[in-house]
């Protein structure tokens, strides 16, 4: 299997927080997503949250499979099946996540991207996320 090493340098490569702009399109993309999939008759009826949990699991097997055995995706031959599958994932998530924030905020369901720049910048702060915590013994290895 591959292993990757990003091709930034760690002092060119700037952490900084989402723009509001990005927390928007993401929400947008989850209720386009969502949109389409409703249209084409995936929410005729209920949906069972384990199961579609259980699909973007599936899909992010495919993709640890399309990792192992360096395949190309069968619908998309110019493509990397590790992306492939991953965006299938990421597709089967923003699915969900606009179904979710169709939800009352009452319910603990928010805007996707709002709770995406929240997320993000929490970890960004996190003392166990940065550099020197991570090297001490029994730091985040992973």
């Amino acid at each position: 299997m591959k292993t990757l090493a990003t091709p930034f340098l760690h002092e060119t490569c700037e952490s900084k927080p989402l723009d509001p702009m990005h927390e928007e399109w993401f929400t947008h993309l989850c209720y386009t997503i969502h949109c389409h999939n409703v249209n084409v008759g995936w929410w005729d009826g209920e949906r069972n949250v384990g199961e579609m949990i259980a699909l973007i699991h599936s899909e992010v097997s495919e993709a640890l499979e399309a990792a192992r055995k360096d395949l190309k995706d069968d619908h998309l031959p110019y493509a990397a099946g590790l992306q492939v599958e991953l965006i299938d994932a990421v597709i089967r998530i923003c699915d969900l996540l606009g179904a979710l924030q169709e939800l009352d905020s009452l319910e603990g369901f928010f805007p996707a991207g709002e709770i995406l720049g929240d997320k993000y910048d929490y970890n960004r702060k996190r003392a166990d996320h940065k550099r020197e915590e991570r090297s001490k013994p029994g730091g985040k290895q992973i």
